[in-house]
Order: structure tokens, then sequence, then C-alpha cells
């Protein structure tokens, strides 16, 4: 399964391909941390958030999760 992490920031959109859940995981905490002062000041919450939606995307009962700074999607 392979799983796209967009970061939307600023009108520009940078993307990545994982071909795990773990890997995916990583590149959202990656982008969690770096911006935790600005966009996510409980950072251990978020990232819990975060794993929860790729274990259901991992379970296939979501394909696709979408806020104002991420697009996370199976493709």
């Amino acid at each position: 399964m392979k799983i796209k992490v967009t970061w939307k920031i600023q009108g520009m959109e940078f993307s990545a391909i994982s071909d795990t859940v773990a890997e995916a995981y990583e590149y959202v905490k990656a982008i969690v941390k770096a911006e935790k002062s600005r966009n996510f000041p409980n950072t251990d919450e978020t990232l819990s958030e975060y794993i929860g939606i790729l274990a259901k995307m991992k379970n296939h009962e979501t394909i696709k999760h979408e806020n104002h700074i991420f697009r996370i999607e199976i493709i």
C-alpha cells in the first residue's frame, strides 16, 4: 500500500510517497515536530491522532484525511 502525505503551507504543497504506514508516520512526525511552535503546540496528542488515522488507512476503514495542514491519502 502506498500512502501520499502532502504538507500544505502558505499556498504551496509538498508531498512524499511512502510504502508503509510506518514511513508515512515518520513523514508526519517530522513535519509536526518542525512546526510545533506554530501549528502543533501539543505534539504528543497530535501525533496520536495521526497514528490513529494511519491505522484506519491500513485497515481500509478510510482512504483519505485532509485538514488545513495535511492531506494523507492512499494512492
